[in-house]
């Protein structure tokens, strides 16, 4: 049995970071949330006070029937700016802000973890 298409989004988006954004993003955790959603826990470089989260969906993926290339996309977005609307979100117990969710997500390695 191959990887579900959710492993799959979550190990490119991983990969790419330490690729191409090693020297903009720290991911701290991410995990996959369910079979269309993974979540991503992260800093960068050049905002390293805030703990960022987000929660990335598919399908549709990036390229028709293509989950690598959700990853890849995701990995990209992690680096851009935040932008006006990003601080509308949730900030959980750990001071991670969850960039536009009303809610934050249940994080599987507790609190402690980041």
């Amino acid at each position: 049995m191959g990887r579900s298409d959710a492993q799959r989004v979550l190990d490119a988006t991983l990969l790419d970071v330490l690729r191409y954004f090693r020297d903009d993003v720290e991911v701290l955790g991410a995990w996959v949330e369910s079979d269309t959603s993974i979540c991503v826990v992260y800093r960068r470089t050049i905002d390293p006070e805030l703990i960022l989260g987000g929660r990335f969906t598919f399908p549709p993926h990036a390229a028709p029937d293509d989950p690598e290339s959700s990853g890849q996309a995701f990995a990209e977005e992690l680096r851009e700016p935040i932008g006006v609307g990003g601080f509308r979100g949730a900030v959980d117990a750990a001071g991670t802000h969850w960039l536009g969710m009303a809610e934050p997500p249940a994080c599987p390695f507790g609190a402690a973890a980041r």
